[in-house]
This record gives C-alpha cells, sequence and structure tokens, in this order.
C-alpha cells in the first residue's frame, strides 16, 4: 500500500482432475521481508569493518581470490596496494582511541574518494588497510591512486578540535 518493496515467498499448488488437467491453483503467500533484511545485515556484518564499512580481510580475501582467478583466464594485470597509517599507534596511546578510531574512520573516506577506479578497499585490520585493483591498463594507474591518495592526506585531518598530520606507508 505504501508503494515500498517488500519480500515475500509463495507458494501454489495444483488441483488435478481425474485427466491429470489441472482444474485449480492452491497456495499462499507469506511476508518474509524482516527475516531477509536480518539475514542480509548479517552477512553484511560477517564481511565488513564495523567502524569504517569496508570490506574486512574474509571479504577481501574472497575478492583477491575472484580477481586473481579471472586474471589468470583473461591474462589482465592486477595491483595489490598494502596501506598502513604512521605513528597510529601514538594517536591511540597519546589521545585514545576514539581519537584513533575517527582517524580510520576519515582513511578510509580518503581512500573511498581518491580512487577513480575500479577497486576493492578493504580494512584488514588494525591501521592497515589493502586496495584491490582488477584489470589495469598498465602500472601508471597504481602510481596515480597511490599519489592521489598521498595528496590528499597532506591536508590534515580534523578530528575535534585538534588537526593530525596524517601520513600513510604504501608497497
Amino acid at each position: 500500500a505504501s508503494g515500498e518493496y517488500r519480500w515475500v515467498r509463495s507458494q501454489a499448488f495444483p488441483r488435478r482432475g481425474r485427466d491429470g488437467q489441472i482444474l485449480q491453483w492452491y497456495g499462499y503467500t507469506e511476508d518474509i521481508h524482516e527475516i531477509v533484511l536480518a539475514e542480509v545485515e548479517t552477512r553484511w556484518a560477517a564481511e565488513h569493518d564495523p567502524l569504517t564499512g569496508l570490506p574486512n580481510r574474509s571479504l577481501f580475501n574472497r575478492r583477491l581470490d575472484d580477481v586473481i582467478a579471472r586474471a589468470q583466464d583473461d591474462l589482465s594485470r592486477v595491483a595489490l596496494v598494502m596501506l598502513d597509517l604512521d605513528n597510529f599507534k601514538d594517536v591511540n596511546d597519546i589521545f585514545g582511541h576514539d581519537a584513533g578510531d575517527q582517524l580510520l574512520c576519515q582513511f578510509s573516506r580518503i581512500l573511498r574518494e581518491s580512487i577513480c577506479v575500479e577497486a576493492t578497499i578493504a580494512r584488514l585490520g588494525g591501521d592497515e588497510f589493502a586496495i584491490l585493483l582488477p584489470h589495469l591498463s598498465g602500472p601508471d594507474v597504481v602510481e596515480e591512486v597511490i599519489g592521489e591518495i598521498f595528496s590528499q592526506l597532506k591536508t590534515p585531518l580534523r578530528i575535534g578540535d585538534r588537526e593530525f598530520d596524517c601520513r600513510s606507508s604504501a608497497g
């Protein structure tokens, strides 16, 4: 009635005559919307980092396996970039874990906004991130992606009333 989509499951059973012809259909429809949404939410939580919303190590490893298998089939180029935040432990130790969490969230936002090509960006744990770049036209794409990330990090990140000079290492 409201115009929104809902998940439903329908089953129907035929009533047949003596000659095997279908005379009538009987069935029911069951509203399974909440069940499906809970399954989707559970699956998302199992595959994503709750802090940043990025894919986690488990999902990243599956995507990495898939991309490598496809690259072997079509002989395409793939790149894997590993990043971590320099001196992240110091932020946690001096300013607390809330500041560290905010820094991780801002860094993940920068990664999402800086990468303009097909990529999987994941938080593997702590301050360790990975970028998977499938179907590369050449190594210059990797240099451009890393260059854009480092360029964005030249602007200090603001957490509360403090500015943090955030740097990252990539390989």
